[in-house]
């Protein structure tokens, strides 16, 4: 379907005088629609004569008639643009007008129209627009004189393919002075030989030698890794842009050529390269220079960008949730996409950066209050350790004393978490605590035991009325990660490092953060807080719980109790009746017969009790699970008292994994290597073999059953003799 036709002007006047009506009438013609663009200049010029005409001849009018016509008049005008009239002042006027810009601007001009191209490119006044404007820049690198002014600009400045003009070219090849983009650049690599073929050279001895003495320079030949070359090929390329003229050179030059002629044709073309090169390197380092200050304005941009951001969150009422992010949270924020821009930011974009920060910004706010909470609670909990403390410990303190419940596994009380669970600015005191510690504890002692009666009265039999289960030699637990024997009341204290265990969990946040908010922040009270800077959802994480019994092995099947049971009975003992009190007097070490007689050529071992349940783990060689035990003779004895009793002058070279503590301080536990220096610093006690002897220093519950867990290397026996024991 054609165009509708271009609607006949019309006078809105119907009233004007008898030479406006004329001046209209010719003025008025229908427009063609083959029009040129001179014709429709001077259709312009006489409507806005006549236009000028009305304004200065008709009366004023008033109201809305008066603003509708001038609006008419408004649009019927086309706003041209403001540099329309320059190309037709004097020469004299353009050229002072020109001699005070740059020749990034003159540059800038000549592309706008061809007027302005065909003034700025004139050779005649090259010397008069260019050189001025040079040296208004100041800065720019040298020209080199086989190159315009103008041509010299537009490489500077023109960010576009000399070939295919392509846009956003900004590498230079400084050699050829030309942009070439990817494309371009690739399709005239060609491989040295190959161009040799095809430019015939490989027939002519001496062209073919002056071509390979010319095109060593780095100017010519471009080593370079290039789309179509196969990996570990010698990559041997030629950009043919510059060797091309080399070539026409070579074949222009007579047959009868000396060798004195051939070399200084060559050190001709290295002249003119080197002569070349530093332009070119000019040339790199002032765009280098360019491009480093362009990364610092745009570094600039986005810096004010990214103030005007934050002062507007801070000014929307989210400064408290940015001074919880941090340097490390803010400087994340900064690298988005939506804020990492260098544009200025207008209400619209400020919009859309509100919105891509919301989802951000309320997880802040969510874990901002949540780490006060946990820091709030943790405060709370410390006072609940103190009344604990002063509960429980009486000095001299002792093992038993350690044996206590913790925070955690009180907090969820009700009587507990009515002291806890209130807001901030409530003051709760040790006292408060204090008051509600005796009977709590106890009620949770009380319930933590029979627990675990109950988990381990199915694999120990019948067991005699006045005798507590617990008490039994053969009541032992493990853990998951601990082969140690845990007893009552010392699994209470016990807790292993970085693992699940008694009263640790390590499970995905998602897991935990279903729960109400202080059951949530009593069990992540050491939690990092997690915001847009920290880890993804699916990290574990380490929570406290209270006292469980998950962890305490595999008790399906009494593995630990079956155990005791062989090891008790090898001690001379009645498994059924036998205390752990019992256990510990007879003072009985052992040997295990089974493992002397599948290695006997190994270390042989006298084991305490203890040691003698761990090896079990560490030499499942019995397809029963059951090793062999026999009590060490007098012989293997006396190797015992020797090791006990220089042990503890051994004492600072223990393992650090073990903890003792000062009988003499209410909470002070250390390793083995800071314990003598304690002693004697705050007690004036020197020699910490007696202390632990005496009972000032001694090893923490939580790890007992590693310290006591001895053995001793004995001598060998034969494996029949082994197996007669």
């Amino acid at each position: 379907m054609p165009p509708a036709r271009k609607r006949q002007r019309t006078d809105a006047n119907a009233s004007s005088s008898g030479s406006k009506a004329a001046a209209t009438a010719g003025a008025t013609q229908p427009t063609t629609r083959r029009m040129t663009r001179a014709a429709a200049r001077e259709e312009a010029k006489k409507l806005d004569a006549i236009e000028t005409t009305d304004e200065v001849n008709e009366p004023k009018r008033q109201g809305s008639s008066a603003r509708a016509t001038n609006a008419k008049v408004k649009r019927g005008i086309r706003i041209k643009g403001r540099l329309q009239s320059l190309p037709d002042l004097a020469i004299e006027l353009q050229l002072m007008i020109y001699n005070e810009l740059e020749s990034r601007d003159l540059h800038h001009l000549s592309r706008t129209c061809k007027k302005f191209r065909a003034f700025f490119l004139n050779k005649d006044l090259t010397e008069r627009l260019w050189e001025q404007a040079r040296k208004n820049a100041g800065d720019l690198p040298e020209r080199p004189p086989f190159m315009s002014e103008p041509a010299f600009i537009h490489l500077l400045y023109t960010p576009n393919c000399h070939e295919c003009g392509a846009q956003n070219v900004r590498t230079i090849i400084h050699e050829y002075f030309t942009r070439l983009c990817s494309t371009c650049y690739q399709e005239r690599l060609v491989d040295a030989f190959m161009f040799q073929i095809a430019v015939g050279l490989c027939s002519n001895g001496s062209q073919l030698a002056l071509f390979n003495a010319c095109s060593t320079t780095a100017t010519t030949q471009a080593y370079c890794l290039s789309l179509t070359a196969a990996p570990g090929s010698t990559f041997n390329y030629l950009l043919t842009k510059g060797v091309e003229d080399i070539v026409e050179r070579i074949k222009s030059l007579p047959e009868s050529m000396t060798s004195g002629d051939a070399k200084a044709f060559v050190e001709g073309i290295i002249q003119e390269q080197e002569f070349r090169s530093q332009f070119a390197n000019g040339i790199r380092t002032w765009l280098d220079n360019q491009e480093n200050m362009r990364q610092q304005q745009l570094k600039d941009a986005q810096e004010r960008r990214f103030e005007a951001i934050l002062a507007r969150l801070r000014d929307a009422g989210w400064g408290p949730e940015l001074d919880f992010l941090g340097d490390y949270g803010i400087y994340k924020m900064s690298i988005m996409p939506i804020v990492r821009q260098s544009a200025k930011l207008t209400q619209g974009s400020w919009l859309k950066v509100k919105a891509a920060l919301d989802k951000d910004l309320n997880t802040a706010r969510s874990e901002r209050l949540g780490t006060e909470l946990r820091a709030t609670l943790r405060a709370r909990f410390k006072l609940l350790e103190e009344a604990l403390l002063a509960h429980y410990v009486k000095l001299p303190r002792n093992a038993l004393m350690d044996c206590r419940p913790k925070s955690i596994d009180l907090a969820f009380t009700p009587e507990c978490r009515a002291l806890v669970d209130v807001p901030s600015s409530e003051t709760v005191t040790v006292d408060d605590f204090a008051a509600i510690v005796p009977a709590i504890s106890e009620r949770w002692e009380a319930n933590i035991k029979e627990q675990l009666t109950m988990h381990i009265r199915p694999h120990i039999g019948e067991v005699a009325p006045d005798i507590d289960p617990l008490s039994l030699a053969i009541a032992v637990f493990w853990c998951d990660y601990d082969a140690s024997p845990l007893r009552w009341p010392d699994i209470l204290a016990h807790s292993c490092a970085n693992r699940p265990c008694v009263r640790t969990a390590y499970a995905q946040r998602k897991d935990f953060e279903c729960d109400d908010a202080y059951t949530y922040a009593t069990k992540a009270q050491d939690l990092y807080p997690r915001t847009i800077t920290r880890d993804s959802e699916d990290r574990r994480e380490k929570y406290h719980v209270p006292f469980r019994l998950s962890t305490l092995g595999p008790e399906s099947d009494g593995e630990p109790v079956k155990r005791m049971h062989v090891i008790v009975s090898a001690a001379g003992l009645d498994p059924a009746k036998a205390t752990i009190e019992d256990l510990e007097r007879c003072d009985v070490w052992l040997r295990c017969s089974t493992c002397e007689q599948h290695f006997p050529l190994h270390n042989h071992k006298v084991m305490s009790w203890r040691a003698a349940f761990v090896h079990y783990h560490e030499y499942a060689i019995s397809p029963t699970g059951v090793h062999r035990w026999y009590r060490a003779d007098d012989d293997d004895m006396s190797r015992v008292r020797a090791f006990q009793e220089s042990a503890p002058s051994k004492f600072a070279s223990l393992s650090s994994s073990l903890v003792f503590s000062c009988a003499l301080c209410s909470a002070f536990d250390s390793i083995p290597r800071d314990m003598p220096s304690h002693i004697r610093e705050v007690h004036n006690i020197e020699d910490v073999g007696q202390a632990l002897r005496d009972g000032t220093v001694y090893c923490h519950p939580s790890v007992s059953g590693r310290f006591h867990m001895q053995s001793i290397d004995v001598e060998r026996r034969g494996a029949e003799e082994a197996k007669t024991q």
